[in-house]
């Protein structure tokens, strides 16, 4: 039997923005089940909850800013970098300009292995992992509500998403990139993506006014999202890597589309929770989505 975990609000600071290598704004679908994976891990190591497992993750948003700047009549925003002490020279040392953001979440969590009796110790020792040495995406955790168990039967999931209003659940959009390819077989998946993102601008001269208009190809608010990655070597030995006994190859980061719903609109929770999936015939590590994945 699958329990929901939700952990509530939780604010966090300095979360890094870098989706994958060349998309910026919210954090990827791999920091999220990370952090997840990072909380199985904890928990399954106390008593009572060796076989404790996190199966699937949902994300909430009640807030999200990014750390930009963009002058009063400018089109161009401009990454916020940090200050670093000077060097013993007196001169500010180089840096990587990373992008950075902040921003409130709920997180529903769905736990399997665990034993009824035993749900209120673990909100107890979830709060205190979250309370102390844990990040999220990299960034700090400054606040956040009181954890907290729901049911999964339809009353109770529609109940919860009404108490996360306002609040907006990213879901999967890949059938948007597979049905622009199918209708334009010349395209591939960049192109896709691209048409999704981009915003028409249309003037129409009428008699008395000009009026302009804007719109995308779909409905919704769309974003470009990081949800994991595709092996681009076999398993090989690499000098430096961190665990020499966990065979390594070199990825590269798979985007797609997502969409940000708002939480009353969300049916199921299926709908709702992301999960991770591995393809080893196509050398493909992602996280899905059921919700219009189309696995």
């Amino acid at each position: 039997m699958s329990h929901i975990l939700v952990l509530p609000h939780i604010r966090i600071l300095n979360a890094n923005a870098h989706s994958s290598p060349y998309t910026v704004g919210f954090p990827a679908m791999t920091a999220w089940l990370g952090a997840m994976h990072f909380l199985q891990r904890e928990i399954s190591q106390q008593e009572n909850f060796g076989s404790l497992t996190c199966e699937g993750i949902g994300v909430v948003c009640h807030d999200f800013s990014m750390h930009s700047y963009r002058g009063k009549e400018s089109y161009v925003s401009s990454l916020i970098g940090t200050s670093n002490p000077l060097d013993r020279n007196g001169k500010r040392p180089s840096f990587i300009e990373e992008a950075k953001c902040s921003l409130e979440v709920s997180l529903l969590i769905q736990i399997g292995g665990l034993d009824l009796l035993y749900r209120e110790k673990l909100t107890e020792y979830a709060d205190h992992l979250l309370r102390g040495r844990m990040k999220i995406a990299s960034g700090d955790l400054i606040s956040l509500g009181t954890p907290r168990f729901e049911n999964t039967d339809e009353a109770s999931f529609s109940k919860l998403m009404n108490s996360l209003m306002p609040g907006y659940v990213l879901i999967e959009r890949r059938d948007l990139m597979v049905e622009a390819m199918q209708n334009e077989p010349q395209s591939d998946a960049m192109d896709a993506l691209l048409a999704h993102l981009t915003v028409y601008n249309v003037c129409r001269d009428g008699d008395d006014e000009i009026t302009w208009t804007r719109k995308r190809m779909a409905k919704g608010w769309i974003l470009p999202i990081g949800v994991g990655y595709q092996a681009i070597t076999d398993f090989i030995e690499s000098d430096s890597q961190r665990d020499a006994s966990t065979a390594h190859r070199f990825v590269e980061s798979i985007v797609t589309l997502g969409e940000f719903k708002m939480a009353y609109r969300m049916k199921a929770l299926n709908d709702v929770l992301w999960h991770y999936h591995v393809s080893h015939d196509n050398a493909i590590y992602v996280c899905v989505n059921n919700k219009n994945s189309g696995r």
